[in-house]
């Protein structure tokens, strides 16, 4: 079974992951992500961080609330992109961590996994 580690090596960026999706798929990720806005107080507090950061989502391109929510996290990650390294994996492509993914019971997306420094 392949580690989280290695999930965080065959993930997508943004833009990769959003071309894996239909054009409607497409339209409706980026009309949230047009409006997405950090104001001035948000993008200090972010620009700021000093450590580096992983940071995978476990989502669904064809998913109402990871449209809802993943843009969002790729803003906040704009902010500070030598810092904050975000890649994006489609559940329904890779199931193996999907037991270890599970919430109350179920597989949930999106689902937000913060590394520690040691890639766990």
């Amino acid at each position: 079974m392949p580690s989280f580690s290695d999930q965080f090596s065959y993930s997508l960026r943004y833009a990769q992951y959003l071309a894996t999706g239909t054009e409607e798929q497409q339209r409706r990720w980026t009309q949230v992500y047009d409006i997405a806005r950090l104001d001035a107080t948000q993008r200090e507090l972010i620009s700021g961080f000093q450590r580096a950061m992983k940071i995978l989502v476990h989502s669904g391109i064809w998913c109402g609330d990871c449209v809802e929510q993943c843009p969002l996290i790729q803003r906040i990650a704009e902010a500070n992109p030598v810092k904050i390294n975000l890649r994006f994996l489609e559940r329904k492509m890779n199931t193996e961590l999907k037991e270890e993914l599970r919430i109350n019971g179920g597989s949930r997306v999106p689902v937000v996994l913060f590394y520690s420094e040691d890639d766990m």
